[in-house]
Order: structure tokens, then sequence, then C-alpha cells
């Protein structure tokens, strides 16, 4: 089946601003910089577990960022 896009994808940063600002941290310190989840919790003064929440938020908000700009299957839209 034919698979079509819906449109470019926007700029990492502008994907991030659509999340408060300290899960653009977590993300930011995870995806970008590429710690561990204890690095990072010790960068924000946060605890492993809280870190765990943020990131997992910020995925699941991600994803439907994403879902926007995602393939879609040609037959389904006509």
């Amino acid at each position: 089946m034919p698979v079509e896009t819906r449109g470019p994808l926007p700029d990492i940063d502008v994907m991030l601003e659509v999340l408060p600002e300290s899960q653009r941290e977590i993300i930011s310190l995870l995806k970008i910089s590429g710690l561990i989840l204890e690095e990072a919790a010790h960068v924000t003064s946060s605890s492993v577990g809280s870190v765990k929440q943020k990131a997992h938020r910020s995925y699941e908000k991600l994803r439907g960022v994403l879902a926007d700009y995602g393939p879609t299957r040609k037959d389904e839209a006509q």
C-alpha cells in the first residue's frame, strides 16, 4: 500500500516547545546530551523516579506531536 507523509517534520526545537521547561530539560539531558537517568537526576537535583516520570510524559506528548506528521496510508485518506 502506498504511504505518504503529511508534511515535513518541524525542527526539534519547535517540537520541544510544546513541553514544559522541566520536561524539555530532561529530554535535552537524556536524548541530546546523552546522560543516563542517574546523571540527569543528579544534574536536576531530582530523584531517578522523577526523571523517569518527566521523560515518560514528554515522550507521550511528543508522540502526539509526531502523529500529526507521520505517514498515512494513501487509501485511508480517500
